[in-house]
C-alpha cells in the first residue's frame, strides 16, 4: 500500500477518537515511520502542532495508529506498552518481518 492510502486509513481510524473539544491531528508526513510492513501515524491534537502548547497534549493512553500495507488493517499502539514490542508482537503473528525498530 502507498502512503496517501494508508493516511486516509488513519485519518479515518482517528476520527473515530476524535473530540470536537480539542480536534486531533496527524503528525506531519515527513514523521510518519514506514517500517517495511506497515505505516505507522503518529498524532496529537492540531493545536499542540499549530503552538506547541504544552497544555494541548492529548493525554496518556493512545498510542499511534499502525496500517498494514498487505491488508489496510489499521490498529492503535497502547500507550502503556513498548511500541516497537506491540509492532514486533503483530508482525510475528501475521506472518510479516519486523526489521525495522520504532519508538
Amino acid at each position: 500500500m502507498e502512503f496517501a492510502p494508508a493516511r486516509e486509513i488513519a485519518l479515518t481510524t482517528l476520527a473515530r477518537i476524535d473530540s470536537p473539544d480539542e480536534p486531533l491531528a496527524l503528525f506531519p508526513d515527513d514523521e510518519i515511520v514506514d517500517v517495511g510492513w506497515a505505516w505507522v501515524f503518529g498524532y496529537t491534537t492540531a493545536r499542540w502542532l499549530a503552538t506547541g502548547d504544552p497544555d494541548a497534549v492529548p493525554p496518556p493512553g493512545g498510542g499511534p495508529i499502525v496500517v498494514v500495507k498487505d491488508t489496510a488493517e489499521a490498529w492503535m499502539l497502547l500507550g502503556s506498552r513498548s511500541y516497537d514490542g506491540q509492532l514486533k508482537q503483530y508482525a510475528e503473528q501475521h506472518g510479516h518481518v519486523h526489521t525495522v525498530r520504532y519508538g
